[in-house]
């Protein structure tokens, strides 16, 4: 348990140095579109080809990554459902459209252990290969904000979380503003409620402030009122540090 703001920022420090030290990562998207076209089993099959080949991987964050440590993890929604599953190769960013089981052998084979790009898996437009991520037409002009983190962490990993900045805000609050100034500055800043009614949520915390029952509950409203309509679901699910 953390006891004093000083702990938690050690704690976000040694974080960021670990996940700095991994040689290299594995991130296989896991959002709703990938897993319907057999991502899950592609991670599955990238575990156990590593096993038999005896690379030095982990499922976790380690806390004395090794220098040739390989990461595998599972991250939220790429955004490019329909050139997936798609498979991530970091430090360099290389992209891995369409993959499937079969391709995972050669993935570690020549990717993991070799080094080398394989460009039948990358995304191709007019005749251009397109190693990085960054570098495809569909996400180069696209400036992510809400999801910008889902790509990229474990969002079932509260270690990731830190390392990416969570609780950044409720650090400030706890330590540097009191209730009022609190309410004072999301009633400031014109947040509403995104169901529909648009109910300013400065007020509603104020009106819960004024309550003198205790305890208090914060309930996190994740419903999905639209049909086909994923919003609050993906946030939840692929970027908690929202």
């Amino acid at each position: 348990m953390l006891k004093s703001r000083k702990e938690l920022q050690e704690l976000r420090a040694q974080v960021v140095a670990r996940m700095q030290a991994e040689a290299k990562r594995i991130i296989v998207c896991a959002g709703a579109g990938c897993v319907s076209k057999g991502a899950l089993k592609i991670y599955d099959k990238f575990a156990d080809i590593m096993k038999e080949k005896g690379v030095n991987f982990s499922l976790e964050l380690q806390k004395e990554p090794h220098s040739d440590s390989v990461r595998l993890k599972e991250s939220g929604c790429h955004g490019f459902c329909e050139i997936g599953p798609l498979v991530r190769i970091e430090p360099q960013g290389w992209l891995y459209v369409k993959v499937a089981v079969e391709d995972c052998e050669e993935i570690i084979e020549k990717t993991i252990i070799n080094g080398e790009c394989v460009d039948r898996l990358v995304y191709t437009q007019d005749g251009k290969i397109y190693r990085e991520q960054k570098e495809i037409p569909f996400y180069k002009k696209q400036t992510r904000m809400i999801l910008d983190n889902c790509d990229k962490i474990d969002a079932t990993s509260i270690e990731e979380y830190l390392a990416t900045g969570g609780y950044v805000a409720l650090e400030k609050a706890l330590f540097d503003m009191s209730s009022e100034d609190i309410i004072n500055e999301i009633s400031e800043s014109g947040l509403r409620g995104r169901g529909g009614g648009g109910f300013p949520a400065g007020r509603k915390w104020s009106q819960v402030a004024r309550q003198n029952n205790f305890p208090k509950y914060v309930v996190c409203n994740g419903d999905e009122g639209d049909p086909g309509a994923f919003m609050d679901w993906s946030v939840m699910e692929d970027d908690p540090t929202v």
